[in-house]
């Protein structure tokens, strides 16, 4: 899959580290998306990691904080690593996760509303490429 892979796309000066989780009702077959006002997007909840922080503990850390629930990893779903505007590499790993709650409220920092849809619906709705692509992946997976 484009742009999903280990190796650098370019040099840079500077790797922003990111992880986040792919948030799965087994039950319902529904995903959890974040809209960002700032960004006005909507995609899965991630967020920066802290110096030295393993990229599962901070996805954990960042879906958490961002949609009040509490995350469990199942598996990871591999990275995704892109260009910024001002010419450094950002890496966003990503894992497949169940919550033990439906979520509460949104952080009100980055994240304004949380919403639980189905997979095909919030494959549409994600508003950059990549995501999207991810949820198509997982619904290929979780077809067989």
């Amino acid at each position: 899959m484009a742009g999903w892979s280990g190796a650098s796309s370019a040099p840079s000066r500077t790797l922003v580290r990111a992880a986040g989780g792919v948030v799965i009702d087994p039950a319902s077959g529904s995903v959890l998306l974040v809209h960002r006002a700032h960004y006005r997007d909507w995609s899965y909840p991630k967020g920066k990691l802290h110096r030295n922080e393993p990229a599962a503990a901070g996805a954990l850390r960042e879906v958490a904080e961002e949609t009040d629930t509490s995350p469990a990893i199942v598996a990871p779903l591999g990275a995704h690593r892109y260009a910024l505007p001002d010419g450094s590499t950002k890496v966003v790993w990503y894992y497949l996760m169940t919550a033990a709650s439906a979520g509460g409220a949104p952080d009100g920092r980055e994240v304004d509303q949380i919403e639980w849809l189905p997979l095909r619906e919030a494959a549409e709705r994600l508003t950059y490429a990549p995501d999207a692509e991810l949820a198509v992946r997982i619904l290929q997976l979780l077809a067989g």
